[in-house]
């Protein structure tokens, strides 16, 4: 599923990921068919410097400010070389995921919901016409195909995902 950030009616309680989002008709509806309105910001995990683990970037407490102000998502941005090295593709590395892990569970303690967002996938980073070989070089293509196939697997039922962006902002050629 893709969920997009949508209006709702709904004004009551926070709510928490605590059961898998769905959409319904244009909204998004908790397990229990209550509209959930998503207000967030991005986190952009250094994705255009290449930092492979971005540990220092944000930790615990940023999920904690950002429930604090009223927000309730977090825009997750993912570089693949989080998951993957160049020199050993679809060999997925364990900190990676254990990376993803902590975020998802600091966001889920602080009831905020993720949108893993695909920011730099195999071939690049595809904004200012960059990131071309993602669209030139099949492999590529298979690679990122491989590795949201693998984070579907590893967030499958998991509540405090909401949503998946699979390619930002794409510059075919």
């Amino acid at each position: 599923i893709v969920v997009g950030l949508l209006p709702s009616s709904h004004s009551g309680a926070k709510p928490s990921p605590a059961e898998v989002l769905r959409v319904r008709g244009a909204e998004i509806v908790d397990g229990k068919g209550r509209p959930v309105l998503l207000r967030g910001v991005a986190f952009g995990n250094d994705v255009w410097t290449n930092v492979r683990l971005p540990r220092r970037h944000h930790d615990e407490a940023d999920y904690q400010r950002v429930a604090a102000m009223g927000m309730n998502a977090v825009r997750f941005y993912m570089n693949y070389r989080t998951f993957e090295a160049d020199a050993a593709p679809g060999k997925y590395l364990d900190d990676g995921w254990q990376s993803l892990d902590d975020n998802i569970a600091w966001a889920k303690r602080h009831g905020v919901y993720l949108i893993l967002n695909m920011h730099v996938p195999p071939g690049g980073f595809q904004s200012l016409g960059n990131g071309k070989a993602l669209w030139d070089r099949p492999e590529m293509q298979e690679r990122l195909i491989a590795l949201w196939t693998a984070i579907a697997r590893h967030c499958k039922g998991e509540p405090t995902v909401a949503g998946y962006d699979l390619l930002n902002e794409p510059v075919v050629t």
